[in-house]
């Protein structure tokens, strides 16, 4: 892992304050803590933790994308879950002291806010709202965590190919919603390779790009090589959408009945 490199400048002390009020912070501890956070740069592939690596801190996305992954040997690698902008995570390792299971790796250059470890162990023991915030994140996570690693684990590669790019399509609905822009873009562009991705989904590349020409063919999508466009957007955050609200039990679907997922109210 790199060195993180320090921004020389911190954010407007407002951003910082208001990003730990939300979080549940009183407003005399919110503006106590500020005093704690660093402001970090990431390169992009830049490894944030490694499995079994110490967590030092509460990490929130200011910008760019870290995902989270089990790594392996082989090709089949894990995918557990995607950050971007005004997402927290390392919570889980924070509350239980844990080191972490997983590989969290920034995508695209990335710049956050952390919180350390020591500073959050502290504020737990005194602050009550603060700790109902933090384990209602961690529940959260858990559980979409866990319903996602089932749907991965036991999902066809088609399936987990196309439940991780909705998870990149959400990161991109997310930035879209607060563009300046007044008319909506026609298609929101992730600049990652389809090699990166088919190494983090765990599948090969060959099957990669056959899932995306079809999703392609289905007007979902537009590719290049280092450059995933995507399209229709109200298909892709209905998708989304379902897997959060519906238990799926057909684990080995066809392309065509995932492609019907996209369009079934």
């Amino acid at each position: 892992m790199g060195n993180v490199q320090l921004m020389s400048s911190p954010p407007r002390y407002n951003y910082v304050y208001q990003q730990l009020n939300a979080l549940g912070l009183s407003n005399r501890l919110a503006m106590e803590v500020s005093q704690n956070v660093k402001i970090a740069s990431y390169d992009a592939h830049q490894v944030v933790w490694s499995k079994g690596a110490e967590v030092d801190s509460l990490q929130l996305i200011i910008s760019g994308l870290v995902t989270e992954f089990i790594p392996a040997l082989k090709i089949k690698s894990t995918f557990i879950d995607l950050f971007w902008e005004g997402r927290w995570f390392g919570e889980q390792h924070v509350i239980n002291g844990s080191h972490s299971v997983s590989d969290y790796v920034c995508l695209v250059p990335t710049d956050v806010l952390k919180i350390p470890v020591a500073t959050v162990r502290q504020i737990l023991d005194v602050d009550i709202g603060f700790t109902r915030r933090l384990l209602e994140l961690a529940a959260w996570r858990n559980q979409n965590t866990l319903e996602r690693l089932v749907l991965i684990r036991h999902g066809n590669p088609s399936l987990r190919i196309v439940v991780g790019l909705s998870l990149f399509a959400e990161a991109q609905l997310h930035y879209a919603s607060k563009s300046t822009v007044s008319k909506a873009p026609s298609n929101l562009e992730v600049f990652v390779s389809q090699s990166l991705l088919a190494s983090l989904f765990g599948v090969s590349r060959t099957l990669f790009s056959n899932v995306l020409h079809t999703l392609c063919k289905h007007d979902l999508l537009h590719t290049s090589y280092k450059k995933i466009a995507f399209v229709n957007l109200d298909a892709w955050r209905a998708f989304a959408r379902r897997q959060r609200g519906v238990r799926l039990t057909n684990f080995d679907p066809s392309v065509d009945e995932i492609l019907q997922m996209f369009s079934k109210d």
